[in-house]
């Protein structure tokens, strides 16, 4: 198999998992405060300054998605065996 081949291969097989969260994404990209306030996929970031002395100016982005209660990720229980 030559690089080409391997490389539209493994596109083909990330491309279709990617896709969910840029949808996700692109909803949100470039929504006022208002209309990212008002969609629920969405929330608005306000600005702020980074240790480095930049300005970061707000922006809608992706809700994360949601934690397990309690805020972490369930432990795996041990199999009996």
């Amino acid at each position: 198999m030559n690089s080409q081949s391997l490389a539209g291969l493994t596109l083909a097989l990330v491309l279709p998992l990617s896709t969910v969260s840029l949808a996700a994404e692109s909803a949100c990209k470039g929504q006022s405060q208002a209309g990212c306030e008002a969609a629920s996929s969405c929330t608005w970031v306000t600005g702020y300054t980074r240790k480095d002395g930049r300005q970061v100016a707000p922006y809608c982005r992706v809700l994360p998605p949601p934690k397990a209660a309690g805020g972490k990720p369930p432990s795996p229980t041990p199999q009996a065996g």
